[in-house]
């Protein structure tokens, strides 16, 4: 899950922060550590490894809650409005993430008030008011 707000573990660095998912299912903290150096590197972070959350910006923060959340690779990847908490900058970047991610095969939920991310980000569109769905489409991939 990729949480709105990242949820990161302010007292551990980013390349912690991520391998840390892995390690509480059992992986040695070696496999681990690598696996989450991959992660990172794929997200074009590594060089910020071991910078602890505080010291990162909004945008990268959602790379390392991201790179968490792949870590054990999830048949599905919940993302809870994944661009609420960032600059439209860092939003488009992680939108790009996202869609890279979906292109490689990754099912996605994401669950957002942005409508220019549902329709950039989504192969289908469920839109819900009051708790009901009020409609659904399925949407043409974009370029």
């Amino acid at each position: 899950m990729i949480f709105q707000f990242f949820n990161l573990i302010d007292d551990l660095p980013a390349l912690d922060n991520v391998a840390l998912a892995a390690q509480l299912t059992g992986t040695s903290a070696r496999q681990a550590r690598r696996r989450a150096l991959e992660l990172l590197d794929e997200l074009g972070i590594a060089d910020r490894k071991d910078t602890y959350p505080a010291g990162l910006s909004g945008g990268e923060r959602q790379r390392v809650a991201v790179a968490r959340a792949l870590m054990n690779r999830p048949a599905l990847l919940l993302a809870d409005e994944p661009t609420g908490a960032l600059d439209s900058r860092s939003g488009e970047q992680v939108m790009d993430l996202l869609i890279d991610l979906n292109q490689i095969g990754q099912t996605l939920l994401i669950v957002t008030h942005d409508p220019h991310l549902a329709t950039r980000c989504a192969s289908r569109l469920i839109e819900v008011a009051d708790g009901r769905v009020a409609r659904e489409s399925t949407l043409e991939p974009t370029a």
